[in-house]
């Protein structure tokens, strides 16, 4: 059970490393997007085309970044989970020890 645990406490920070990377380039595109349209006002044609580029990657990223959030509030479910498993069995030991004890005396 401690081997799961700690298992589904990598996974949550791999999650949670997914989705920092993918906000930070949403960040980036999103400055991309924004001086393409500083661009856009010398050079229309080009900066269209650029602009619908960085669009299509900057909506790529936005689901990827979605799809992270998705995955990492299903591990902290499995993790709540497993934690109260945990307890539980916790509880079941504690009570088993002391009815031993208890049986010695």
């Amino acid at each position: 059970m401690i081997g799961e645990i700690a298992s589904l406490w990598a996974l949550l920070h791999s999650a949670v490393q997914d989705r920092e990377i993918a906000r930070r380039e949403v960040e980036q595109l999103l400055a991309g997007v924004r001086r393409a349209q500083v661009d856009a006002s010398s050079s229309r044609a080009a900066a269209e085309g650029s602009q619908s580029d960085l669009e299509d990657r900057l909506a790529s990223a936005l689901g990827r970044a979605k799809e992270a959030q998705a995955e990492l509030t299903e591990r902290v479910t499995e993790l709540r989970t497993a934690t109260d498993r945990a307890a539980c069995l916790q509880e079941e030991v504690d009570a088993a020890t002391a009815s031993a004890v208890e049986r010695r005396l």
